[in-house]
């Protein structure tokens, strides 16, 4: 079974429970400004908040980038509310997209899945 990692900055994340789609396993995480809290396998999505208590969204990527567990993680940065170019832009640097707050799980996964299908 293949799993994708997705982890959140938003602390909903550990009320998110793993689960199977077939032979997909999706393991939701809390993100922490220290970087991930546990084992990581596989592909990994992470999305991030624009704005956070202690640091911003592109320090964040950054500390990502420079983690080896997480340099080859697909990172969304999660913006408070929508921009006039639509739901989901392109971003040079560090992460590859940015997305309206609110995206829910279902449209997390949808994210992930995407992405494995990029990689």
């Amino acid at each position: 079974m293949r799993t994708i990692n997705i982890f959140l900055t938003d602390p909903v994340a550990g009320d998110f429970p793993d689960f199977d789609n077939g032979d997909l396993r999706y393991a939701f995480a809390r993100l922490f400004p220290d970087g991930p809290r546990r084992l990581v396998e596989g592909p990994v999505c992470a999305f991030v908040d624009w704005v956070m208590d202690d640091l911003s969204g592109l320090e964040m990527c950054r500390r990502l980038r420079s983690d080896p567990r997480m340099e080859d993680a697909h990172i969304t940065i999660v913006l408070e509310e929508d921009d006039a170019e639509g739901e989901c832009v392109e971003l040079d640097g560090d992460a590859p997209e940015l997305a309206v707050l609110g995206l829910g799980k279902q449209k997390k996964q949808a994210r992930s899945q995407k992405f494995l299908e990029w990689s």
